[in-house]
């Protein structure tokens, strides 16, 4: 396997592709939504001495690490896995999985490298299954510190455009703010846009089609308040409930 970044490749050479190999396959490394994150164990089954790490690692052995590994776990994003220092020699590209006999999955007896898989900003909508309108802003967030989101049929220009950055939900009428929840936090709690200054950071993961979830608070998804108030639009978190078709939300990539 060779994994490519972005890029111009004139032959076979250029990709660290043998001159007298054939492809014979290609396939896109998914988009996701999540801030990457790997375990490696010291056992089988995920157990033992336990590395996990959010970024890359040029060399495990270079660093201090024990490049004898047993088990992986990948808990979130696309990962490259290396048989060599420096991402040299050969490759795995995994997404969320656990491997519980590493040596027996891969025929490798030690991890040299490996790195998160870092994609471009992509500009996207959020749709609501249920009712299939757009989450989106209201209020004039460019000269204000915060904004109603709510998903609405209609929205304003530019209101329900976001992207995706280190695990912040941003809108992009306002690159400053990010999708947080404000108040006590339990089910019901509002989600407004507001300044990234606030603590503690709020992230979240999602996915293409299915939940928006939320990183600082376990168990807590994006929902819509519903019921016949004013204010039925409003998007709340909620306790994760397969039940509520009002949590399954489509990402359409813009």
């Amino acid at each position: 396997m060779f994994v490519l970044s972005e890029g111009d490749y004139p032959n076979l050479s250029s990709m660290g592709v043998p001159s007298s190999c054939y492809l014979q396959s290609v396939k896109v490394v998914p988009l996701t939504f999540a801030v990457p994150s790997i375990s490696l164990f010291g056992l089988e089954c995920l157990e033992g001495r336990e590395l996990t790490t959010e970024a890359e690692i040029f060399s495990l052995v270079e660093e201090g690490y024990n490049n004898h590994v047993l088990s992986v776990r990948v808990n979130s994003g696309c990962w490259v896995i290396c048989e060599h220092s420096n991402y040299r020699g050969r490759q795995f590209l995994l997404e969320t999985i656990e491997i519980t006999n590493w040596p027996k999955f891969s025929s490798m007896q030690t991890i040299g490298s490996m790195y998160p898989v870092r994609q471009k900003r992509s500009l996207f909508r959020v749709k609501n299954r249920d009712s299939g309108h757009f989450l989106s802003v209201q209020g004039g967030v460019e000269e204000l510190k915060s904004g109603r989101v709510v998903v609405s049929a209609e929205p304003e220009p530019m209101s329900d455009i976001w992207y995706y950055q280190d695990g912040l939900i941003k809108n992009k009428l306002s690159p400053c703010m990010s999708l947080q929840v404000m108040g006590n936090v339990e089910p019901g709690a509002k989600v407004v846009l507001w300044s990234e200054t606030r603590q503690p950071v709020q992230s979240w993961t999602a996915q293409m089609r299915g939940l928006v979830s939320s990183l600082t608070f376990s168990g807590m998804v994006l929902d819509v308040k519903g019921g016949k108030t004013y204010d039925k639009d409003h998007v709340v978190i909620m306790h994760k409930d397969e039940e509520r078709a009002t949590q399954q939300w489509d990402i359409e990539l813009l």
